[in-house]
């Protein structure tokens, strides 16, 4: 089984749902992009404080879209099962002249995947 497949689930979903989460960012949809994360999940970005929980993460994306390039491009490096509820996704973003690696962690809930954890630096 290669790297980006995992499990033939894991991987995959958690992939699918790392993908929504960039469309909706690349669009601006607000709501989307808090669909794909838990209630509970971290958002660790660049540069801005750490938002824990919905309501700030919220915050954190609405001033994100607002400044963001909608133009950027996202690709997905790695996505793999990391035990039959969670799985890891590793991707590299760039908007405009800055280039970015994130790197997220996905549980499951119920029969959905929810990003978990997401950090975020600048590449050097």
């Amino acid at each position: 089984m290669s790297p980006t497949q995992g499990t033939p689930t894991g991987g995959a979903e958690a992939r699918s749902v790392v993908q929504n989460f960039f469309d909706a960012l690349k669009s601006g949809n607000v709501d989307k992009i808090i669909e794909s994360f838990s209630r509970d999940a971290i958002v660790a970005w660049d540069g801005q404080a750490t938002a824990e929980g919905t309501e700030a993460i919220r915050t954190l994306f609405k001033d994100q879209v607002k400044d963001a390039d909608k133009q950027g491009s996202h690709a997905i490096d790695e996505a793999r099962a990391a035990g039959p509820e969670n799985a890891i996704v590793r991707a590299t973003s760039k908007q405009g002249e800055e280039t970015m690696r994130e790197l997220f962690v996905l549980a499951r809930e119920g029969n959905q995947w929810k990003i978990s954890e997401l950090m975020t630096n600048k590449t050097s």
